[in-house]
């Protein structure tokens, strides 16, 4: 994730009077993003989030497919005993 550099304008305080009769006027600060600390600081923090995110993403993919199968697994087992036990009562009624 490659941001570009942004540049930030930082309003001029209100002045009174201006000496200078509006000759001259500077130009509002500009500030390199990049060059703030805390604002890296936090590029980082969410970049590593975002890792976290995806990591645990694939996780919860891989657990739903795991008790999908298990699930089925089951259900096939239930279905085997209970046939079985179906299976049983009929032999009981033939004698």
């Amino acid at each position: 994730m490659e941001e570009e550099p942004v540049a930030v304008e930082e309003p001029a305080p209100a002045e009174a009077e201006s000496d200078n009769d509006g000759e001259g006027e500077s130009e509002p600060a500009k500030y390199n993003l990049e060059e703030v600390v805390e604002y890296t600081e936090l590029l980082n923090k969410y970049a590593e989030l975002e890792g976290k995110v995806a990591e645990l993403n694939k996780t919860i993919e891989t657990l739903t497919a795991t008790n999908n199968t298990l699930t089925q697994f089951k259900q096939k087992i239930d279905r085997e005993d209970k046939k079985k036990l179906i299976n049983s009562f009929y032999m009981l009624s033939e004698d």
